[in-house]
């Protein structure tokens, strides 16, 4: 038998000698054959591939040159008549799209690397070319827009000017009828001066009547210089200055004169009848040119047409972008092709030298195979008779070890399910619930009573724990396991990156907090255990301490202030009603961020917790609130007032409250008989806001600021007795804690800090407000380590904004998303605090200016016009 076998070997190496010998032949002829392939499909590629795609190029430049020349012509037209004399760009259209399509197909037509590669590179200009068609599309419908509601405009203003000329000269044939009354009355006086006649011409109706139909006519002419200046205004905020300031005056001064008007000629039929007809006339004109609520008045059509060119020239911008692209896009094409030349030439004459190698190759190795397989053949009998003696011996030696192992795999089972049994029970007396994981994310079987009580018991298939912990939140689950293949990866500590880990996880009405331990072996972790355990009682203990804490300090902020609380309440129902009515995402940021500001500042934490955290979801993760989470902001809000009317009443929150300071004084006027008018004055002011109440709610706030990251603070109030009528500034008020805030956390230094650059251990933050005239000046000071330009200045740059002078920093400052922080806190880091108050000054038609210096501190100062004199106490002028 061993001689048949050795004599088999032999023959097996001969058979092998002679296939090598015939493969070496075989691989001489392919050589010859690949060489000529080569040559025929570089050949081939130049010719059906490579000319006709640089040709397609050329087309495809030109068409896209055509349409971008209909753009500029597009945008050029200064009229409906001039745009659509242009036309379309119809041909344009399909030569950029045949030209592109004929590109594909040449390419297309080319099997190897390069070509394929270009021709992915086509593929990817089809969004460029869609979307500068689109652009195309879109400019001349914009254009259109444009025109049609410029030719409005001029329309109605033309009819808005006949009418307000009409109005004139009816205010002016009114003049002259009161104007005749009035002369016949003093002709009356002339010839009999008695005291009823005077008093009549100087204190009667004639007079006033005069006076006031003087004033309409010149009204009647402020509207037409205002809706000469809306059809001049450049943009929106001047048009929004336009209403909201000079507009509504006007207006509100006319609807002053017509309700004098009325009353002063109610007894007269005919000059009543005309006061109508005139009070009709004007309220229609005025609703034409200004009214915001109507499409057809002159403001909201020259607003859609400033809003419409800047439409348009963003498409122009898009298309002008799209073109760019194309056009780089065809010049790497043009080089694509170029290159397809030359690597057809260079693998011609790759495949040819790689020929001649391989036939050199082939000759060795066919001798080489020769010498080595008749050295196997030697070799192969000498080896023969060894290895059947090496057998023997080798089975003799298997079936003695063959009955040893038996024997200890018996042993080792017993032993294993003793030690299972035991570990079991260790597991279940923990009264924790314990889970083991595999690497790979799939939990294993073992696990304790408890985890069984709430996971399940262990299931047929191998189940990943992010589907055991969140098998109804898909997202939850992703999240999970990105964080699970992050531990277990190791690239850093694992106990850094169980701290990324869920810390808690929700099970019914069980709260089960969650540890994350490493099972290792040998130093290699092998396994990844998982300890629950039940703090549902600790968690509701948690909750009502946290309630009770928020109860004392909204009882606190109610006996403290209780008008800036209720106005505190209206404002956040005011911003959950913006919450609920916008999807823009700058205007939700601002008003999360001042509803969150306002709840901590009146001790509603929950509410501000709340907030904190949708706030962080649309910021960080551009994820909007949903009407679920807004109607939980309300819930959260009536829950929390419900627990405080029942500890102050039902309606606590609509009494006046009066300090008996100004009971005194009022008992004083009345004793003293001071003028109706005063004392009226003096009693309507009750209603009015103490600016010094405001500004004390701003300093408690700073204070617990301050407490909270270990500052020391003292803060300074001077109200200059101020009063403002209530809800004025409301606007202001609840944008202004964002400055408080910014003082506190950004200005003032810790106590260490300040102690070694010589100032004194407590910071000083200065709340001043002063009337001045029909304004109200109100001036947040600190004496920290003042604006940080140079960091600001890199944050102006990060989001694109200028940041060459001063006053470039100062508006980048008050800009939405800048801040120059480098980590987000419930008390700033996101940018829009500062960006909401520029913009609550600028709908009051206020000003601000900053004034900082490093490390001596910064001031704001915001003045604000109130429409009239700021009231201080009356009675404090009657004291001196």
């Amino acid at each position: 038998m061993s001689n048949r076998r050795t004599h088999s070997t032999i023959e097996h190496n001969l058979r092998l000698l002679s296939m090598v010998a015939l493969g070496v032949f075989a691989a001489l002829i392919a050589a010859l054959v690949v060489v000529q392939h080569s040559l025929v499909a570089s050949h081939r590629m130049i010719e059906a591939v490579v000319v006709p795609a640089q040709q397609d190029l050329g087309r495809l430049d030109s068409a896209v040159a055509a349409v971008f020349e209909h753009e500029a012509r597009v945008l050029s037209t200064t009229s409906s008549r001039q745009l659509e004399a242009i036309g379309d760009s119809a041909d344009a259209w399909l030569e950029l799209e045949g030209a592109h399509a004929q590109l594909e197909s040449h390419l297309g037509a080319g099997g190897d690397v390069e070509a394929r590669a270009a021709l992915a590179r086509a593929a990817q200009m089809d969004p460029a070319i869609l979307g500068f068609l689109r652009a195309d599309d879109e400019l001349v419908a914009s254009m259109a827009r444009f025109h049609a509601l410029r030719e409005d405009f001029a329309r109605r203003l033309v009819e808005a000017q006949a009418g307000l000329r009409g109005l004139t000269e009816q205010s002016a044939a009114i003049q002259g009828v009161v104007a005749l009354k009035y002369t016949v009355l003093l002709r009356r006086v002339a010839r009999n001066p008695g005291e009823s006649l005077i008093r009549e011409v100087v204190f009667g109706d004639a007079r006033a009547q005069l006076q006031c139909v003087e004033d309409l006519a010149n009204a009647a002419l402020d509207l037409s210089a205002l809706s000469g200046r809306i059809g001049l205004a450049a943009d929106s905020d001047a048009l929004n200055s336009i209403a909201a300031n000079e507009m509504a005056q006007t207006r509100q001064r006319i609807a002053d004169r017509l309700e004098d008007l009325a009353e002063l000629t109610s007894r007269d039929a005919d000059l009543a009848e005309r006061a109508g007809a005139l009070r009709k006339r004007f309220a229609e004109l005025a609703a034409r040119i200004g009214d915001d609520q109507r499409d057809d008045s002159l403001i909201a059509i020259r607003r859609a047409i400033v809003v419409e060119q800047r439409h348009a020239a963003e498409v122009r911008e898009t298309g002008a972008q799209r073109a760019r692209q194309l056009t780089a896009d065809v010049a790497v094409l043009q080089d694509a092709a170029n290159a397809l030349t030359a690597a057809s030439s260079k693998r011609a004459r790759r495949v040819a030298n790689a020929t001649r190698l391989g036939v050199l190759l082939l000759a060795a190795a066919g001798i080489a195979a020769t010498v080595l397989g008749a050295r196997r053949v030697r070799a192969s009998v000498r080896d023969l008779h060894a290895q059947n003696s090496r057998l023997a011996q080798l089975r003799d030696e298997l079936t003695n070890v063959n009955a040893r192992l038996e024997d200890q795999v018996a042993q080792r089972t017993m032993a294993l399910a003793h030690r299972e049994r035991s570990l079991q029970l260790v597991l279940d007396s923990t009264g924790d619930g314990l889970l083991t994981v595999a690497l790979d994310g799939t939990v294993m079987s073992e696990r304790s009573r408890a985890a069984s009580a709430w996971f399940g018991a262990p299931a047929e298939r191998a189940v990943p724990v992010w589907e055991l912990f969140f098998p109804d939140d898909p997202k939850a689950a992703l999240g999970l396991r990105m964080s699970f293949e992050q531990l277990v990866e190791e690239a850093l500590p694992f106990e850094v990156t169980a701290e990324q880990m869920p810390r808690r996880l929700a099970r019914g009405d069980r709260t089960l907090e969650l540890a994350w331990k490493p099972v290792t072996e040998g130093g290699a972790m092998k396994r990844v255990l998982v300890v629950a355990r039940d703090i549902s009682e600790r968690v509701e203990a948690e909750e009502a301490e946290q309630q009770a804490q928020e109860l004392r300090d909204l009882v606190g902020s109610v006996l403290r202030d209780k008008a800036g609380f209720a106005d505190g309440v209206g404002d956040a129902r005011a911003l959950l009603e913006v919450l609920g009515s916008t999807d823009d995402g700058r205007v939700l940021a601002r008003a999360l961020h001042t509803l969150k500001g306002n709840a901590g500042m009146f001790g509603f934490h929950r509410l501000a917790a709340d907030c904190h955290a949708l706030e962080s979801a649309l910021v960080e993760g551009d994820r909007l609130p949903t009407p679920e989470q807004i109607a939980s902001l309300r819930h959260r809000l009536d829950e929390t007032l419900s627990r405080i009317r029942d500890v102050f009443g039902e309606d606590f929150l609509s009494l006046i409250e009066v300090h008996e300071r100004d009971w005194e004084r009022l008992m004083q006027a009345l004793e003293l008989r001071y003028e109706h008018a005063s004392v009226l004055a003096f009693v309507a002011s009750w209603r009015d806001e103490s600016v010094g109440a405001i500004l004390r709610r701003f300093a408690n706030q700073a204070r617990r600021i301050a407490t909270s990251l270990g500052k020391e603070l003292d803060v300074v109030i001077d109200d200059g007795g101020a009063r403002v009528p209530a809800g004025a500034l409301r606007v202001f008020w609840n944008a202004l804690v964002h400055a408080v805030r910014n003082a506190v956390d950004h200005g003032i230094e810790p106590p260490e800090e300040r102690v070694a650059t010589g100032k004194p251990s407590p910071g000083r933050l200065a709340l001043r407000a002063r009337a001045d005239g029909a304004e109200l000046v109100v001036q947040v000071d600190d004496d920290g380590r003042g604006i940080d330009f140079e960091a600001l200045r890199e944050a102006a740059m990060r989001r694109g904004l200028p940041h060459s002078t001063r006053e470039d920093l100062v508006d980048a400052m008050f800009a939405d998303g800048v801040t120059t922080r480098s980590e987000v806190t419930e008390l700033s880091g996101r940018g829009v605090g500062l960006a909401a108050l520029k913009q609550a000054c600028r709908e009051l038609g206020g000003t601000l200016d900053v004034d900082s210096r490093a490390g001596a501190g910064t001031r704001l100062t915001f003045r604000l016009p109130l429409g009239r004199t700021s009231s201080v106490t009356w009675a404090s002028s009657a004291a001196e």
